[in-house]
């Protein structure tokens, strides 16, 4: 089975553009076909109805060679983990936001509901060693032996397609330096967070990207996102396959400490975004280039 780059024609592009400026705005969804939540981004259908690709916005800046640099780093990170896990075809477009600035977009195809693997294993019943699970465990681990970048392992990430993994999350990339340190960068998305307070969010991020590049860290994340997508039920299961393979093995209890912390550094980072976007919008009079949604529920804040 076979999934080709979908894309999207200059005036389709410019037309999507103007409607997603217009919910950024008006802080609201309502016209957007959204797909999935991040948080402080959204997944989008396209065309709105039967939709044949998924878009995910990059926000606008001043200079497109952020942009440009930005592809290229996401670039370096598909080569890296293409090695040990197949890639879903993501083209990189620009396009002028109408204010002197460029936005990005990540166009992947829209695959069916059936090789999602959230909707997989919801159907069937926890067993173990399934081979979603221990794919998962195996290409997981693989990037990390290799060391020069990590997959972000969560279950919602991924596509099984003849019996194999494609991972669909491609814009969050986890790259190192040749010593293990975290090659982790802001690019455009240095306005979501008050520039006094951002060193202590990069803070945060670069211990988390420093987390996904240890066996036990990535693992553990990957078994958080099973309860993110209620299916609790399969955590046994996971933890019993994941543990097969890793020194420190994982238990429920970190696995909920995990959840309960990520909820919690999330909302901050939400409260965050709230007051940038405050001052963009009452002080420098700009538009917040973000949406900021609980990505537990689907809310836009």
């Amino acid at each position: 089975m076979h999934f080709s780059t979908p894309t999207l024609t200059d005036d389709e592009l410019a037309a999507l553009e103007a409607q997603v400026q217009s919910g950024l705005e008006r802080r609201s969804l309502a016209g957007l076909n959204v797909l999935g939540f991040g948080e402080i981004g959204v997944a989008i259908g396209y065309p709105d109805h039967e939709p044949t690709a998924v878009v995910k916005r990059i926000p606008a800046v001043k200079d497109r060679s952020e942009l440009e640099s930005w592809f290229a780093y996401l670039e370096d990170y598909e080569a890296l983990v293409g090695e040990h896990v197949d890639v879903a075809p993501t083209e990189k477009r620009m396009i002028e936001s109408g204010d002197g600035r460029w936005a990005g977009y990540l166009i992947q195809p829209r695959y069916p509901a059936n090789v999602l693997v959230e909707n997989i294993l919801g159907a069937e019943e926890p067993t173990p060693d399934h081979p979603i699970v221990v794919a998962v465990r195996d290409v997981a681990l693989a990037a990390i032996e290799d060391g020069r970048a990590a997959i972000d392992t969560q279950f919602s990430n991924f596509v099984w397609i003849d019996g194999a993994l494609t991972t669909i999350d491609c814009g969050s990339p986890f790259l190192y330096h040749p010593d293990g340190s975290p090659d982790y960068r802001v690019g455009a998305y240095s306005d979501a967070m008050p520039a006094a307070l951002r060193p202590v969010v990069l803070k945060l991020a670069t211990k988390i990207s420093s987390e996904v590049g240890t066996p036990t860290g990535n693992l553990e994340l990957a078994a958080l996102s099973i309860v993110r997508i209620e299916q609790q039920r399969w955590l046994d299961s996971v933890l019993a396959t994941f543990n097969q393979r890793l020194d420190d093995p994982i238990d429920t209890a970190a696995v909920m400490a995990r959840f309960d912390k990520l909820h919690g550094e999330m909302r901050q980072i939400k409260r965050l975004g709230k007051l940038q976007r405050a001052w963009l919008e009452k002080v420098r009079r700009r538009r917040y280039e973000f949406f900021i949604t609980d990505s537990f529920t689907g809310e836009v804040l």
